[in-house]
């Protein structure tokens, strides 16, 4: 039995037919083995986590309860896979992402350089912890006027600020991995009317040609034109600010707007 018992063991490490080691029991003078697990299921069952935690945006610790599902299949609670922890199901997305980088990269770069071009945008921000990131994402239109979207990037800035000098090097960065730093490639670049733009404008001048956003110097104009005085003495701004105190008084609800009509009557206001 032993003898027979190996040759089991030794047969199924050969076909992979699981992926946890299997279990030997010794019961009523019978020595059996015990392969719980089936391989080609676990590698289902980490592809299918990758993409709902990617599609969903699902935490990595989520993740890690997603047994609850898996009793509904095994009310035994023996499952023939392995729920993986948070750091595994992290490694398993960096994986996947870093393979269709490295395969969307050279179509992208194609299809800009020989393709008649291609549009990105770019966005920089802080997240709630004070963490600095920068974001590239592609933009293209099919022959049957289809938009399509890619986001190569989204690149933690290592701890450095939103500086011209640093935003110049994540975007170079960004344009090599492309492909498309080379001088056969016309860069254009919208900005807004940020110091560190402006600079950043600068900087790049040789490399890039530099546009600057009308709606955004519109969107200065109108907020400039929020601090004009009325009546000598009022800001528009603040008119605007008591007009919204005003109407999240009234929809709170009914009997708020039953005092202000009154309110209203009283003072003889429209």
């Amino acid at each position: 039995m032993r003898t027979e018992a190996a040759a089991q063991l030794l047969a199924a490490k050969k076909k992979k037919e699981t992926t946890g080691q299997p279990k030997l029991s010794f019961k009523n003078g019978q020595l059996s083995m015990s392969v719980e697990r089936d391989n080609e299921m676990q590698k289902r069952w980490d592809q299918a986590v990758v993409l709902y935690t990617s599609e969903t945006f699902t935490s990595f610790t989520a993740a890690t309860k997603l047994d609850i599902l898996l009793r509904a299949i095994w009310p035994s609670g023996k499952f023939k896979l392995q729920v993986r922890s948070d750091k595994t199901v992290a490694a398993h997305v960096s994986k996947t992402a870093e393979a269709l980088r490295s395969e969307l990269y050279p179509i992208i770069g194609a299809e800009a350089e020989h393709g008649g071009g291609a549009a990105f945008t770019s966005d920089i921000w802080t997240n709630k912890t004070r963490e600095s990131f920068m974001s590239l994402t592609a933009h293209r239109i099919t022959e049957d006027f289809e938009l399509l979207r890619f986001c190569p990037f989204v690149n933690y800035m290592d701890g450095k600020r939103h500086t011209a000098q640093n935003i110049k090097i994540k975007f170079d960065n960004f344009l090599r991995n492309l492909n498309l730093d080379g001088p056969n490639v016309k860069r254009w670049v919208v900005l807004d009317n940020a110091a560190n733009n402006k600079k950043f404008a600068r900087l790049s001048a040789e490399s890039v040609e530099a546009l600057w956003c009308a709606c955004h110097t519109l969107a200065l104009v109108i907020t400039d034109l929020f601090k004009m005085i009325i009546g000598g003495h009022t800001e528009i701004k603040k008119v605007l600010q008591k007009c919204q105190s005003v109407a999240v008084f009234v929809h709170r609800s009914e009997n708020n707007e039953v005092t202000l009509q009154a309110a209203c009557e009283l003072t003889e206001t429209p």
